[in-house]
């Protein structure tokens, strides 16, 4: 699961081409997918949280050739837990 650290979200957040549907503070986007997390966890799924650090992540699009959103996020997270194409 994309996961932000709070010192660097305001940074990492204003490089998402998709930052409107981004919370403008770490606390509420904190919240929300905490909510997320839970609801997977109930219905069975092991959650690993991927921390997005801003370059790492935007290298990672370069290469992949595609736009820093919630998409590559989820992709960029997925093959780093090891999980793609589950």
């Amino acid at each position: 699961m994309p996961w932000f650290a709070a010192p660097d979200y305001a940074d990492t957040r204003a490089a998402m081409a998709d930052r409107d549907k981004l919370p403008a503070d770490h606390g509420t986007w904190l919240a929300s997918a905490g909510q997320v997390e839970g609801e997977l966890t109930r219905v069975g799924f092991e959650v690993v949280r991927v921390v997005i650090e801003r370059e790492t992540f935007l290298a990672w699009c370069r290469e992949a050739g595609t736009v820093p959103d919630g998409r590559a996020r989820s992709q960029f997270a997925n093959a780093a837990a090891g999980i793609e194409g589950r």
